[in-house]
């Protein structure tokens, strides 16, 4: 029924809400050596990820320096940054824990649409609160308490669990 998921030399990335940066350029905090940056791949993963043009806002473009953790970009901009640099290490396994949350809805849909539909040889697991988000994804694990009471495609979910379906369709109330 599972997949074995992991192999010995598989490539993971980690995208979290709150990713740290270090005072660098925007390339250095991608690429983490200037030396091994690449413009066609850097530009192809800006498409995957539904961002193009994103270091068309700042002034020096790739080149603006950020502080540390990027505290001088807003929130929005350091999640877009932080899931660039993870793309940009061609994950084969890809591990989204609130990636999108200070990201407006447009943006974010556009985001998942790319990745998605980009994505087709990774592996992609996420922790999202956004239902808007479930149907990009081919399995759902519904958890309450830290166990998994259900789990399966949103179709299934919505017709079989009733908690599922309250929550899905009125938050609950």
């Amino acid at each position: 029924m599972y997949k074995i998921l992991f192999t010995e030399k598989m490539n993971i990335s980690f995208v979290e809400q709150n990713s740290n940066f270090f005072p660098g350029s925007l390339l250095e905090n991608i690429c983490f050596d200037s030396n091994n940056f690449n413009e066609q791949k850097y530009s192809n993963i800006l498409s995957e990820c539904g961002l193009v043009g994103f270091d068309k806002q700042f002034p020096l473009g790739i080149n603006t320096r950020i502080i540390e953790n990027g505290n001088n970009l807003s929130g929005g901009q350091r999640q877009q940054l932080s899931l660039i640099r993870a793309m940009y290490n061609q994950p084969d396994f890809l591990l989204l824990d609130e990636p999108t949350s200070n990201i407006d809805k447009v943006k974010e849909k556009n985001i998942f649409s790319n990745l998605f539909m980009s994505s087709t040889k990774k592996s992609i697991v996420a922790v999202i609160h956004n239902k808007e988000l479930l149907s990009y994804f081919d399995r759902i694990v519904f958890l309450k308490s830290g166990k998994i009471v259900s789990e399966g495609n949103l179709r299934d979910l919505l017709s079989n669990y009733n908690e599922f379906a309250e929550l899905y369709y009125d938050g609950g109330k």
